[in-house]
């Protein structure tokens, strides 16, 4: 399995690993609480060139498990289980899907892979592609199966339930209340995917609890601000972020031992 071999990496991280990271979490996770989604975007993409895909994957999906448990919880009452009912039965199909691809790929070819997801999904928010709100249910199937995929293989899977969710035209309070659900359902599938296969260890374990304050923090303060500003008018930020992280994943595949 190409995401083996995570046993003890901790003590092999150094400060600037850990800072950057630090940093990191914190940025993606102020733009998920103001957003409500693309804490994995962020920070998937940046941790892994400087830390071990093998560690930066499951640790995501746990810290948006804990944030998405945090937010569904406190927003349960604008729960709208009907947007997100159907969905259900094609996410666990592309989990199951994505975790038979993390026997199949090496690892440099996991990082291509983000790498090019990432330069395509930046390429889609530029083109801003708009799809009738009438239709937007046709967009279930393909929106649970590669977002379980992608969230399995590369721990994004976020931007296809939130292109699902958008195209409903909810409020952006009720937004946030359905996809945090579909991130809790969606997460404990991955999660135990990932137990079953070794990938969740005691050095992973350390790293999430230095983790869960920053994001828990940063969380907060999105959360705090939502009103004061608007997510959307960062979305040329985060497009020129994601295209350029995607860009240094494929060359560090290429130029950097993995």
């Amino acid at each position: 399995m190409c995401l083996q071999g995570s046993k003890s990496m901790f003590v092999e991280f150094n400060i600037w690993q850990l800072s950057f990271g630090a940093l990191v979490i914190a940025v993606a996770y102020f733009i998920r609480g103001l957003s409500g989604f693309g804490s994995g975007l962020i920070a998937i993409p940046l941790l892994s060139i400087v830390l071990p895909i093998q560690i930066v994957v499951p640790m995501v999906v746990l810290l948006d498990f804990i944030g998405s448990a945090a937010q569904g919880v406190k927003n349960r009452s604008a729960i709208q289980w009907y947007f997100i009912l159907p969905l259900i039965p094609f996410a666990l199909i592309g989990v199951l899907a994505g975790l038979i691809l993390l026997h199949q790929l090496s690892t440099p070819a996991l990082y291509q892979t983000m790498g090019a997801f990432i330069i395509l999904f930046s390429l889609y928010l530029a083109s801003d592609i708009r799809v009738s709100r009438h239709r937007s249910i046709l967009w279930v199937m393909p929106a649970g199966l590669f977002g379980g995929m992608s969230g399995t293989l590369l721990g994004m899977g976020g931007p296809f339930y939130a292109s699902y969710m958008r195209l409903q035209g909810l409020h952006p309070f009720v937004f946030k209340a359905n996809f945090a659900i579909i991130f809790l359902l969606d997460g404990s599938f991955r999660l135990t995917g990932y137990a079953g296969t070794g990938m969740i260890d005691i050095d992973l374990l350390r790293l999430l609890v230095v983790s869960v304050p920053i994001m828990l923090l940063a969380m907060l303060i999105g959360g705090l601000l939502q009103k004061r500003l608007q997510y959307w008018t960062m979305k040329r930020e985060m497009r020129i972020l994601a295209m350029a992280s995607g860009i240094a994943l494929i060359i560090k595949s290429f130029v950097m031992p993995i």
